[in-house]
């Protein structure tokens, strides 16, 4: 099965996801900022990023896990992989998640800041302890998606 976890400018809470999902971030255990800036994409893409699939790699069941920038259409993933399948005559299982329902105003902000208006300095402090805050959310997320793709 393929598992692409999908947010707004997919660099914070699907990358987030797809970490805790592959155990590189134990889902139990508070983070540090600096470990969420150590993980491969985190706080990294730009606008020319969005639509474009990234894979993290292969969980223990055999799913592989991807993370996805959509801009503001939460429904676009779900709806072009339904018309891609049906034009590809595919099979293939695929199971989207939208990690933006676990997000807090301080997440939203400090992407913001960071990313679109290119403020690191001043955008990634309010990034990272809302990121720290949503922590406990995307772990339950990634918890459920896990059991149901097992």
């Amino acid at each position: 099965m393929n598992i692409i976890y999908h947010c707004y400018g997919g660099t914070h809470s699907s990358v987030l996801a797809a970490c805790i999902h592959l155990g590189i971030l134990k889902s139990a255990e508070a983070r540090t900022g600096r470990e969420f800036l150590t993980l491969p994409g985190f706080d990294q893409r730009n606008a020319e990023d969005l639509g474009r699939v990234y894979f993290y790699g292969w969980d223990e069941a055999g799913n592989r896990v991807y993370v996805l920038g959509r801009n503001g259409y939460p429904a676009l993933p779900v709806f072009l992989y339904r018309a891609l399948a049906a034009v590809l005559r595919t099979d293939a299982r695929c199971l989207i998640v939208d990690t933006a329902a676990c997000l807090n105003f301080l997440t939203r902000l400090g992407g913001f800041i960071s990313c679109r208006l290119g403020l690191k300095r001043i955008g990634r402090p309010l990034l990272i302890l809302g990121a720290r805050l949503a922590y406990p959310k995307l772990a339950a997320l990634v918890s459920s998606i896990r059991k149901s793709s097992a």
